[in-house]
């Protein structure tokens, strides 16, 4: 098992009130498999992926990733990890401004290192459809062109999961289709993604989709896993 969440439990505590935002939810991902969590706003759907990639310690619960107890590290040990095992795609591309597209992608290579990390930073970009935009800065890009870019730069290093948090939230119906097939094609080639997602289109690509509600993640129901993604196994 890749990633395993084992009855988590976060609370915030907001203005002297107690807010629960995961309730002993628990999750398991194998190596090649697609998940979507999908739910209300609110629901817990976010706070459940910053637990499950290392980014927030739970009140309750484990969280094993390759094996790796995340809070049992020490933070420093933590941040490797995610360095090493982990990419992110977020909502709003959190692209850095005064950068090329190129030079974004290669910021990854600074917290881990890249064997021949401009090389492979271009095959991504081409993969990508992005090979003509290598010298633009993100504001000369269409959301769509950014959130590939963001996409490139999460598997630089060839993680082994991938976090997507509404990674279609600023996109049209077809760059939104592109996004998802690119991630679609990491899992098939062994990678894992954890998807959070409003998009019932996106979903529907997971292998399996999650239902969250009031922090708490619902079984699995056999009858709304995709047809389509079948094949995956």
């Amino acid at each position: 098992m890749l990633l395993r969440v084992d009855s988590v439990s976060k609370t915030y505590h907001e203005k002297g009130a107690a807010v629960p935002a995961l309730r002993d939810a628990s999750l398991e991902i194998e190596a090649g498999q697609f998940v979507a969590i999908q739910g209300p706003s609110g629901s817990g759907k976010s706070t459940l992926l910053l637990v499950a990639s290392g980014l927030l310690a739970p009140d309750a619960g484990s969280v094993l990733l390759a094996d790796k107890d995340l809070y049992r590290l020490s933070p420093n040990e933590r941040a490797r990890l995610r360095a090493e095992q982990v990419g992110f795609v977020f909502q709003q591309f959190h692209l850095i401004p005064y950068l090329s597209v190129l030079e974004n992608v290669l910021a990854a290579s600074l917290a881990v290192s890249v064997e021949d990390a401009g090389n492979r930073a271009r095959e991504l970009l081409e993969k990508l459809g992005l090979q003509d935009r290598l010298s633009h800065v993100p504001a000369k890009l269409s959301a769509g062109e950014r959130q590939r870019v963001a996409l490139a730069r999460a598997m630089l290093h060839n993680p082994r999961v991938i976090f997507a948090d509404e990674p279609t939230g600023n996109l049209d119906a077809e760059n939104a289709g592109q996004v998802i097939g690119y991630l679609r094609d990491f899992a098939l080639k062994g990678g894992a993604v954890l998807l959070v997602t409003h998009d019932k289109s996106a979903a529907s690509q997971a292998d399996s989709i999650r239902h969250m509600d009031q922090g708490q993640l619902q079984p699995t129901n056999p009858e709304e896993v995709p047809v389509n993604t079948v094949a995956n196994g």
